[in-house]
């Protein structure tokens, strides 16, 4: 297995190697087993061969398509503003994106300072959601459209996840926003000073939904 760093190091290798015009391969561990081996010893390990045979290991370019082969999209939310959902989405995007995915951000509501963080952490423009000014299916379609090359999507709520307009109307919440668009929801909260009654408070979120 190749861990991130290991396919860096591997692939500066590889373009120095191009670059002296001489054939370079990837060298494995002293004592390493090759992809035939190492099914045929896990075969021996199981008895009668159960299990799933091990995908052929790749070159580090093609490992990165892979990892970009399906879309990810999160909304990153919380009970109310203060408690940390820029600090866990800027931290998931760039983690996303040190990992080779191309990530785009979102903010949900009119809010410009968020966004320049979101995009120190993708290298990317961020763009903002608002079902109240922009209807849904605005939101849909600025969604579609800039998410269009996105490996991956992080959308940061604004305020308290049912926090809209006004009380008893949702449009420009962010759970009107993930609605509209069928994202899952993360919850982020301060649970200091808490033990089981954190359930108590993401279960009444869930069922409130």
């Amino acid at each position: 297995m190749l861990f991130s760093n290991e396919i860096d190091i591997l692939e500066v290798q590889g373009d120095k190697a191009r670059r002296e015009g001489r054939r370079w391969r990837r060298q494995e561990p002293r004592g390493a087993l090759n992809d035939g081996e190492e099914w045929k010893a896990r075969e021996h390990e199981a008895g009668q061969g159960g299990g799933t045979r091990p995908a052929p290991r790749l070159a580090p370019s093609r490992r990165r398509r892979r990892m970009t082969g399906t879309f990810h999209a999160f909304c990153l939310t919380a009970a109310r503003s203060g408690e940390g959902k820029t600090t866990a989405s800027v931290a998931l995007m760039r983690l996303l994106a040190r990992r080779g995915l191309r990530v785009q951000a979102f903010k949900c509501g009119p809010d410009y300072i968020d966004p320049t963080f979101h995009a120190q952490a993708t290298g990317r423009p961020a763009c903002n959601l608002d079902t109240w000014m922009m209807g849904r299916a605005g939101v849909r379609s600025l969604w579609m459209r800039r998410a269009a090359d996105a490996d991956a999507a992080v959308c940061e709520g604004v305020m308290g996840l049912f926090d809209g307009r006004e009380p008893g109307d949702p449009a420009g919440s962010t759970a009107d926003c993930a609605l509209a668009l069928g994202l899952p929801i993360i919850l982020v909260f301060n649970a200091r000073g808490m033990a089981a009654s954190v359930a108590a408070l993401a279960e009444g979120f869930r069922l409130h939904a």
